[in-house]
């Protein structure tokens, strides 16, 4: 089974500030869960269709397209869920 993400391990996985995270979470942009009724938790389905949405936003376009170039991936934003780190994270 897939651990998942909390909103600081996510945020430091996706190279972003956590409080993009915790915004997207309150903005009900980003799926998650709560554990205990406090602690919350993303699955790594949700981070995935999340990320995925935020690249293909046209606002989002150059800042993605920057982030892909940095990281030595394609610029096409929509190939992000082709990223081997990100696609090995979804298997373990």
């Amino acid at each position: 089974m897939n651990r998942p993400f909390t909103p600081e391990t996510l945020a430091a996985f996706l190279e972003v500030e956590r409080t993009m995270i915790y915004l997207a979470i309150r903005r009900k942009e980003l799926r998650a869960f709560r554990v205990g009724g406090r602690l919350l938790r993303i699955r790594r389905e949700d981070a995935d269709q999340w990320w995925q949405s935020r690249c293909t936003l046209s606002e989002d376009t150059t800042r993605a397209r920057d982030w892909h170039q940095r990281r030595g991936l394609s610029s096409c934003c929509r190939s992000h869920s082709a990223n081997r780190k990100f696609q090995a994270a979804l298997v373990h």
